[in-house]
């Protein structure tokens, strides 16, 4: 006999996360494009399985709802009709179309509320998959880059193989704290210390400085909230609003504090520096309703500042700062409504158990921080990576309605 449909539905949603978990780091390790379709087939899998038999879960949890909806809008609108940026507006629908995809896949509840079962197949696959891209890291890391220099196809990439894994590098570190926090919520505390030192140590011996930070700092996060949960939360709070509040005031000043110590910052520090001075320069122009997507690409950043530059020599392809980058592109609707959605996996977090609460917090750390010094927002793999994060999450807790949907 057949079986009902929904078990069929609820034993597809749980394939295509096993799948899409075990596959997701270590193809992106192969090459970075492929993160974005395989969130995108995970995504429609799990909406269209949703749809069979669950149909009231589909609906996203009201705040982000509403908040992307005026950033669809402002995005499209009212930044196409007033920004100075003319190139800007052919960026803008693309990008809302995947931001609204991505928002709507993470805040309802297609990953959701699965058994214990699914939950324990789909950790192990994770699991897996987790295991498998650091032992190509490792084997990358010890033969100087064999298999990315088999697969590099610009002649131009030979010198530097290992810089093509900082961006998986990066989902490997995220994915990490779902990964822990199933292993330390089901008793195996060694084996989820075992999984992060061996992330940990793979992201520091690799060639993303960003990535090797932020597992360092999520580490340290995840052992001090153990202690004090809600003390680490609400200082993360502090510290994160803050910045983002005063940003462009603060990176405007940043080069004159460094000048000091201008001799013994690494050159790639110092571009960064120079990067972010030129952006907040720009943002100061328009800060309310910001430039217009992807301003950086036509903004003539090297000009921009009110100093000279040593190190911009060239518009970069974004300003190497989440909030810095919101600032730009949709001023301070942009920044507010960012502050938002984050304050949404926030409530989430509050509600969740030990460890799985201690877990989320190391997890948001570390992608908080990449996100200040790395992060292109409209680059639609930074924003996958971010949301399978949160998918995970969610599939290994089984929370299915978390903070009443609101």
């Amino acid at each position: 006999m057949a079986r009902p449909l929904s078990l069929k539905a609820e034993g597809f949603r749980t394939a295509s996360l096993c799948a899409a978990l075990a596959v997701f780091v270590p193809a992106g390790l192969l090459a970075k494009i492929t993160l974005v379709p395989v969130f995108g087939l995970l995504a429609i899998s799990l909406l269209g399985a949703t749809a069979l038999t669950r149909t009231a879960q589909l609906r996203p949890m009201t705040l982000p709802g509403v908040v992307t909806v005026v950033l669809v809008v402002h995005m499209t609108g009212v930044l196409g009709l007033l920004s100075i940026c003319s190139g800007c507006s052919g960026w803008a629908a693309g990008k809302a179309l995947a931001l609204a995809l991505i928002v709507w896949t993470a805040s309802c509840g297609a990953a959701a509320g699965l058994g214990v079962c699914a939950r324990r197949r789909i950790a192990y696959w994770l699991i897996g998959g987790l295991g498998a891209a650091v032992a190509l890291l490792l084997f990358e890391n010890t033969t100087g880059g064999m298999i990315s220099l088999r697969l590099a196809s610009d002649p131009a990439n030979q010198g530097w193989p290992l810089v093509r894994y900082n961006r998986a590098t990066s989902a490997l570190v995220l994915l990490a704290w779902p990964a822990a926090g199933w292993l330390w919520s089901q008793h195996r505390r060694g084996a989820a210390w075992l999984l992060i030192a061996l992330v940990t140590g793979v992201a520091c011996i690799g060639d993303s400085a960003s990535a090797a930070t932020a597992a360092l700092l999520a580490t340290g996060v995840f052992a001090l909230a153990c202690l004090a949960p809600r003390a680490v939360m609400w200082c993360g709070i502090g510290f994160t609003a803050g910045l983002a509040a005063t940003a462009p005031w603060l990176f405007l000043a940043l080069p004159d504090w460094l000048e000091p110590l201008a001799d013994t910052v690494p050159a790639t520090v110092l571009h960064r520096v120079e990067i972010w001075h030129a952006t907040a320069t720009a943002i100061l122009d328009r800060p309310l309703l910001g430039h217009g997507v992807d301003a950086t690409r036509e903004l003539d950043l090297v000009t921009i500042g009110a100093r000279p530059y040593r190190l911009l020599t060239a518009n970069p392809s974004h300003p190497h700062s989440l909030v810095l980058q919101l600032w730009l592109d949709l001023g301070l609707i942009g920044v507010v409504s960012a502050g938002l959605l984050l304050w949404c996996i926030i409530r989430h977090v509050t509600a969740l158990p030990d460890p799985w609460r201690g877990a989320a917090l190391a997890a948001a750390a570390a992608g908080v921080f990449t996100a200040l010094v790395s992060y292109g927002i409209w680059q639609e793999t930074w924003l996958c990576i971010a949301a399978i994060t949160v998918l995970a999450f969610r599939a290994l807790t089984g929370d299915a309605d978390p903070q009443g949907r609101g």
